[in-house]
């Protein structure tokens, strides 16, 4: 158990230590509302094509070879 959970504890360790020493700021949580409804559109929307060309790039590799692996355990299933 202690193992697995070694992340948390030590995420946990550290933030109690920096209570301690005065290291965490909570101004911001006292100055947030209760509720409030989100805002779509609070950051602007931008397309940067520099990052999106390789994505589709990927995109149809990945689907290509979908089809490929799909098409290829059909046949399989059939003989």
């Amino acid at each position: 158990m202690t193992k697995t959970s070694s992340i948390l504890i030590a995420i946990i360790i550290g933030y109690l230590l920096a209570l301690v020493l005065n290291m965490v700021e909570f101004g911001a949580v006292r100055e947030a509302s209760w509720f409030s409804l989100p805002q779509p559109f609070y950051f602007p929307l931008v397309f940067k094509w520099g990052a999106i060309a390789p994505m589709l790039i990927m995109f149809i590799v990945t689907a290509v070879e979908t089809v490929g692996d799909v098409t290829a355990i059909t046949m399989g299933g059939v003989r």
